[in-house]
């Protein structure tokens, strides 16, 4: 609305409007186009978070733009620092048939997500000599990784909205090792909200409110219980218990 009505008031003072004084008119047509990338960056933000607002748990990229933009300029947890602590655990390619994800690259399970655009990737270097630590350095795959993590489990967990990084740091690994609804409805069971396994403002405001260490003692023991239910349900997962639990405790600086 903001865009549609300085366009108006440029084109209307250069066209339909006769201004009688050159002085005025040329006053006029400077000011509008000094306001007008101003008010096309206005416009953006407003329909962005409109957007977001009325669709808050859309997958799609461009639900999330408004927080996008403030994601390094605020003092909440940072993204970047939250997924190279993660690659430590999830970093590489295997293809364990006795594993739940079967093939996987750097933790993203071909099982549960066949249509990342990453898979075309790691096929093309699969007859390729140095396969699979040839993957690491293609660019594109790696920007694929990213970009996977940032949508599918960052901005949905609404980590950038968490106020200690360690924290956040925690919640994100363990959603990306376990999937978010669990992740999530462990979290709402510790701070002592609605277990629906879907992040709130009111699970959130706990988050940050809660200390720290209490939080994350009582994430870590329920991660752990997590995992040892995983085993009886499944043996052959008895060889992932150690690193699953030191993965746990990771988080409990």
């Amino acid at each position: 609305m903001v865009l549609c009505v300085i366009s108006q008031v440029y084109y209307g003072f250069k066209g339909n409007f006769q201004l009688k004084n050159p002085l005025q008119t040329m006053f006029t047509g400077r000011i509008a186009k000094k306001l007008f990338p101003t008010c096309a960056f206005i416009s953006f933000i407003l329909f962005n978070f409109v957007h977001y607002k009325s669709q808050p748990w859309s997958f799609y990229p461009d639900s999330y733009l408004g927080r996008l933009m403030v994601l390094k300029s605020n003092k909440m947890a940072e993204f970047n620092i939250a997924l190279q602590k993660t690659f430590v655990y999830e970093g590489g390619y295997s293809n364990d048939p006795e594993d739940f994800g079967s093939e996987t690259y750097k933790g993203i399970s071909r099982a549960s997500h066949p249509a990342w655009k990453g898979w075309v990737i790691v096929d093309k270097y699969k007859d390729k000599s140095g396969f699979p630590v040839i993957l690491d350095r293609d660019i594109e795959l790696q920007k694929q990784v990213e970009l996977f993590y940032l949508y599918e489990f960052w901005l949905p967990l609404k980590a950038d909205q968490i106020q200690n990084q360690l924290s956040a740091d925690s919640i994100f690994d363990f959603a990306v090792n376990a999937g978010i609804k669990t992740c999530v409805r462990l979290v709402q069971t510790v701070v002592g909200t609605k277990a629906d396994g879907i992040i709130g403002e009111q699970t959130l405001g706990k988050i940050n409110s809660i200390d720290y260490c209490y939080v994350q003692s009582a994430f870590t023991v329920a991660k752990i219980s997590h995992y040892i239910a995983i085993i009886k349900k499944r043996p052959t997962n008895k060889k992932y218990l150690y690193g699953w639990i030191i993965r746990a405790l990771e988080f409990n600086d």
